[in-house]
């Protein structure tokens, strides 16, 4: 009995990954899908113009990396931007607020990234709370 106790224990303290919880920080990737069941939604990225300044580089100004997103919302279809230095860097599609938190990797000087090398680090909160 105290050993099924322990087990339980041990398995209540582990963190818990829930994809469905409102208000998280979510990474997609190029090429992958962000499934929400909860609110019937589904995100991907569909390009990206990256035109941030490369480490080792002097420039004028830091550039921008500009994403585009294909979402379908309650069976609608959603073609929208986000970008990582100028506006918008958040967007509210009915009551899904989405904002773009991070683009990486960060590019370098001589250095080719390749679309699918890409990730996004986004905040994704129903209801417009952001």
């Amino acid at each position: 009995m105290i050993k099924l106790i322990s087990i339980l224990i041990i398995i209540l303290s582990l963190p818990q990954c829930d994809n469905n919880k409102p208000n998280q920080n979510i990474e997609l990737a190029f090429g992958d899908v962000y499934y929400h069941n909860n609110y019937d939604l589904s995100l991907e990225i569909d390009s990206i113009a990256d035109s941030r300044c490369p480490e080792g580089a002097h420039c004028i100004w830091a550039g921008n990396a500009e994403i585009m997103f294909k979402m379908r919302y309650e069976n609608q279809q959603y073609i929208f931007s986000l970008n990582s230095n100028t506006t918008p860097a958040d967007t509210l599609i009915n009551d899904i607020n989405i904002k773009l938190l991070k683009v990486s990797p960060y590019p370098k000087l001589n250095e080719i990234i390749k679309q699918k090398d890409y990730k996004v680090e986004l905040l994704i909160e129903p209801n417009g709370q952001i």
